[in-house]
């Protein structure tokens, strides 16, 4: 007797046999039609009215067990159905592996299809890693422009460069990943947005890229969806846009309008500029005199950051063990009374999501892997930083959060919005989604009670809790730039959740203290007017940086921002015409952009309000650029 296996796959050949004689299987609604060829590998999936069609091969599914699927993916192997049914709105492809079996289902769903992946959970299963469907690519283009959310959004065009990354679900600022044919586009949408990779690989022939199922766990015991939605346009706007009302068909978008309700100060950040005044103590800065220069040089709102510090490290050393010198700023009564009389919100650095070896918490706080060790993140010399618990972080700030909201009237989140979310297998374990209701719950403490919150980065499960974000792209730009960044948050969420720089990476201060020449002023001026962000300035303060950042061998010092420096008050100036113009378009749904030259150094946008900015940004050091709103 043939093994069952053998069997099921003679039984896969006998159906396939009958499926030569029935033809392709496809169902239609008003506007898609899905079809698989069972003998050739071939699956589609055709638009009606722009007449594109997506296609995909059945046969290069990849998969792996748990014990291969830690490894590169594209070590992965493809496996081969054993039986493929149609059901009424699609077809299932049915898989049986030594290690497990589980099926992928095609359903169409009006102008959507969804691919999802359901484990058999009668018998074991241990798959540990699947990408279904296979690449979806224009027919006939095997190169098309790819979209991903990463910083807010890239563009990646295939034909010039193939990218080389596999990242985290949630490191992406939205879940999904988008593609560009010839006459439309669709978008990737992952249900739960959590538990997966982003991989883009060089497949030879053509690129290899999509969704990656990855365990929740230990284990990918549970059913897994993506969500393609088909627009027909082949623009990375209509992409943007139809992810927008994806938020607010699943409630997860939400305006700042609304959020004024709760956060009435919230008023205060729109028509602002971000002020840093830099992570360490400076007794050698007049902050209140910066305060006073700012107002007097047109800068009426401001988010001051930071003013204070709250972590769980133990003391107040900026890098506990590195160097004792670096110490956390903490302003003066006299600085907190200054603020108050100019009407600047006043935010402290929070820093909670990482707890530092010398910590008296460290044990308790302290994340667990699956074996027990604790969850180690990041290191500065000889000094470890460990992955926090953060629900019990969550419960700890509740207990501090209401003296930290009488001192101040702002909150800096640090990290919370950048890194990923991660699971807990100690003492009260949490999946990757709960992690994210806890960094919510702590963004919620402050913004549910008037105070304003920013954080390191975006999210999309955090729209609804906070107020801005940090690390925008300033580049590439050019003609063989590997990719070139896309507003696709703004276009989505402008209104809901505004953008800016990260704090290493301002008007005047743009390369982690390398530059403090001014030659990026300009450039980001532009920018941020363009798709109307709050500009970000650093005025006075003491600050950290990095020699040779991405080597082995960095190296911290510290520098200081000088308030009469000609280069900082070309900045702060800057910073003050943009948020003249942020305050008429804080609000304002932004609804186009569009690059206006082949190096992309010429761009263009619109806001719902009818404002349109066109900009030329510079190409050499003395070039100012061009800036027109009408």
């Amino acid at each position: 007797m043939l093994p069952r296996r053998e069997f099921c796959r003679l039984g896969f050949a006998a159906a396939a046999a009958a499926g030569r004689a029935r033809g392709t299987i496809t169902r239609s609604s008003d506007s898609l039609t899905i079809g698989l060829d069972p003998e050739s590998g071939r699956a589609f999936i055709e638009e009606r009215v722009p007449g594109e069609t997506w296609v995909w091969n059945w046969r290069e599914v990849r998969a792996a067990d748990l014990k291969s699927a830690s490894g590169n993916t594209r070590n992965w192997k493809p496996v081969a159905p054993v039986g493929i049914d149609e059901t009424p709105a699609g077809f299932r492809l049915r898989y049986e592996e030594a290690w497990g079996r589980f099926s992928g289902s095609v359903e169409l769903a009006g102008a959507e299809v969804l691919f999802r992946v359901e484990p058999d959970l009668r018998y074991p299963c241990e798959l540990g890693g699947i990408q279904f469907p296979s690449t979806l690519r224009p027919e006939g283009d095997s190169r098309p422009v790819l979209l991903d959310t990463l910083f807010g959004g890239r563009m990646h065009r295939l034909s010039t460069q193939v990218p080389q990354f596999r990242m985290d679900a949630d490191r992406s600022w939205m879940r999904y990943y988008g593609a560009i044919g010839a006459r439309s586009a669709y978008l990737a949408i992952l249900e739960p947005g959590f538990d997966a990779l982003l991989t883009c690989a060089d497949g030879g022939k053509a690129p290899d890229y999509g969704w990656v199922h990855t365990p929740r766990m230990g284990n990918l015991h549970q059913n897994r969806t993506q969500r393609f939605r088909f627009v027909s346009s082949p623009s990375y706007v209509v992409v943007a846009r139809a992810y927008r009302r994806y938020a607010m068909e699943q409630g997860f978008y939400r305006s700042l309008e609304e959020k004024i309700e709760e956060c009435p100060s919230l008023r205060k950040l729109f028509g602002a500029a971000l002020v840093m005044i830099g992570y360490l103590r400076d007794p050698e800065a007049d902050y209140a005199a910066a305060f006073r220069r700012l107002k007097e040089r047109g800068i009426e709102k401001a988010y001051v950051y930071p003013t204070g510090y709250f972590n769980f490290n133990g003391g107040d050393e900026v890098y506990p063990g590195y160097r004792s010198d670096y110490r956390w700023i903490e302003l003066k009564p006299e600085d907190f009374a200054e603020l108050r009389r100019l009407d600047y919100l006043s935010a402290p650095w929070v820093w909670l999501n990482e707890v530092v070896s010398g910590s008296p918490y460290v044990e308790q706080f302290t994340l667990r892997r699956a074996d027990g060790s604790k969850s180690a993140n990041w290191r500065v010399g000889k000094v470890q930083w460990y992955s926090s618990h953060e629900g019990r972080v969550l419960e700890m700030l509740r207990q501090a959060a209401p003296e930290l909201r009488k001192k101040y009237t702002a909150a800096h989140f640090d990290v919370l919005n950048a890194g990923p979310c991660e699971e807990n297998y100690g003492s009260w374990p949490y999946d990757r989604k709960a992690g994210s209701g806890y960094r919510t719950g702590m963004f919620a403490e402050f913004s549910a009670h008037d105070r304003v919150v920013g954080c390191e980065q975006n999210k999309d499960w955090a729209i609804p809790y906070k107020h801005f974000g940090t690390a925008k792209l300033a580049g590439p730009y050019g003609k063989d730039a590997p990719f070139r960044p896309v507003p696709l948050w703004q276009l989505a969420f402008h209104d809901a959740v505004m953008t800016s720089w990260w704090e290493h990476s301002t008007y005047n201060d743009p390369d982690l203290g390398h530059d403090l020449t001014g030659r990026e002023i300009r450039r980001r001026m532009l920018l941020d007017i363009l798709t109307g962000d709050l500009p970000s300035v650093c005025p006075a303060g003491r600050m950290v940086g990095w020699k040779n950042p991405g080597g082995a061998d960095r190296e911290m010092f510290d520098y200081r921002y000088k308030l009469d420096d000609p280069v900082t008050v070309k900045a702060i100036d800057a910073a003050a015409e943009v948020a003249r113009f942020n305050a008429r378009h804080a609000t304002d749904d932004l609804t186009h952009h569009q690059f206006l030259s082949e190096d992309g150094m010429e761009q263009e946008s619109a806001y719902a309000s009818g404002t349109r900015v066109k900009i030329r940004l510079p190409r050499e050091r003395d070039d100012p650029g061009e800036l027109r709103i009408t």
